[in-house]
């Protein structure tokens, strides 16, 4: 199966169906750099929450604290959307580009 006859989404479907069930985070997700004037702040704000993050030239790699749980915040597209929850209540959305296979953060303020 291919993107274009709904393979990516099927299995996206399954994997994570939309709804209040909840997953857990077991694997380290990649983001582009953080590249905003508050990018330190957001790091600092992550790590606080116990979240690990690895950076490189090109992109960062996060790894979230073991009882980190996710769920899927919208439809199905090209584009996946995730609630992210942390052991601590901490919380932030996560939008997934499927086609370059990075996430990107929004944190609350």
């Amino acid at each position: 199966m291919t993107v274009e006859d709904g393979g990516l989404n099927h299995y996206l479907n399954q994997a994570y169906p939309l709804g209040e069930q909840w997953f857990a985070v077991t694997t380290p997700i990649t983001t582009p750099p953080f590249n905003t004037p508050d990018a330190e702040k957001a790091k600092e704000l992550l790590k606080q929450h116990g979240c690990q993050i690895e950076e490189h030239p090109n992109h960062y790699i996060l790894t979230f604290p073991e009882g980190t749980k996710k769920k899927r915040h919208g439809l199905v597209t090209l584009s996946e959307q995730f609630m992210i929850h942390f052991p601590d209540g901490f919380q932030m959305l996560q939008h997934y580009d499927v086609a370059r296979g990075i996430s990107l953060l929004y944190l609350p303020k």
